[in-house]
């Protein structure tokens, strides 16, 4: 990886059964070739003080792979990171900052070619069962792939 900044795609947020989960892809900042994937259950769905021990148990991985980093994702300003800030609250510890964040769901909201066809290729669908990373890395590449061709 030489000396560019890896980035760091992750998600955040509770599955279906109730579980905290984090996926987590770092990439290389010119070709996102995945580096590193974690993809961690962070406590399991049972008592809120549980929860905690688990996650506290869970932090000094979650720390080191997040903090520092650029971090790319789905709604991570509004959603994710309020998320962690939360969970890391609760076991009284700082959360990890990031050097800068590119949320996705602004990208989606602009008028711009790529927006659609990151649309089209369904980046943001909640339907899919597939990993919010894996989607958004996807269709990034995807859609820088395609502009460049018509360039």
């Amino acid at each position: 990886m030489s000396d560019e900044q890896p980035l760091i795609f992750f998600d955040f947020k509770l599955d279906r059964y109730g579980n905290t989960r984090l996926d987590v892809n770092m990439v290389t900042s010119r070709t996102l070739e995945s580096v590193a994937l974690s993809r961690l259950v962070l406590s399991a769905n049972h008592s809120s003080r549980a929860k905690a021990k688990d996650f506290a148990l869970n932090s000094t991985f979650v720390y080191p792979m997040l903090n520092g980093y650029i971090w790319i994702g789905h709604d991570i300003i509004r959603s994710d990171y309020p998320r962690l800030k939360k969970a890391f609250a609760e076991i009284n510890q700082d959360p990890p900052v990031p050097k800068d964040i590119i949320d996705i769901s602004h990208f989606l909201m602009s008028k711009t070619k790529l927006a659609g066809l990151a649309k089209m290729i369904g980046l943001g669908n909640p339907s899919r069962e597939l990993h919010a990373c894996d989607v958004n890395i996807r269709v990034l590449s995807s859609a820088l792939n395609a502009s460049c061709q018509y360039m």
